[in-house]
């Protein structure tokens, strides 16, 4: 019997070898038989939201009520289970607010904000839903 020096790098290419081998090994597909890859309803849940943003007023004034709006829809349907929050800043500052909307009909979130200053005004509207977290990005103006 011959016995064969391999040294570091020919211990460190057999390693390699046997630890490949494990990974061609096929795996039990009776433990993923539960899961449903690809079906419709997975492609209901990824489907996209749509978010409309509108502001009660279209002319805003400085300090006077106006509401924020948000109209969500999943595949033109009302969605009722959202959360749904308003982030604003005045454009070009760093101080952002967060309101939270309440639910006025089905699909159709609101929030009632006054705004002390006039300028561009920037919004992010963020909505979460059980399966996804979606956020649209408008503007608008603050008048005297």
């Amino acid at each position: 019997m011959k016995i064969i020096k391999l040294g570091f790098l020919g211990g460190l290419c057999i390693f390699f070898m046997i630890s490949l081998l494990g990974c061609g090994q096929e795996t039990d597909k009776s433990e993923h038989s539960g899961m449903n890859h690809g079906s419709m309803e997975d492609d209901k849940m990824n489907e996209e939201l749509t978010i409309q943003f509108a502001t009660s007023e279209e002319s805003i004034k400085k300090n006077e009520a106006v509401t924020l709006t948000a109209d969500i829809k999943k595949a033109d349907v009302a969605v009722t289970d959202a959360k749904v929050e308003f982030e604003v800043w005045k454009k070009e500052q760093k101080e952002h607010t967060k309101t939270e909307a309440t639910q006025q009909k089905d699909g159709v979130y609101e929030a009632e904000v006054k705004y002390e200053e006039e300028g561009q005004y920037e919004v992010i509207v963020h909505v979460t839903t059980p399966t996804t977290h979606q956020m649209i990005s408008k503007q608008f103006q603050v008048e005297k």
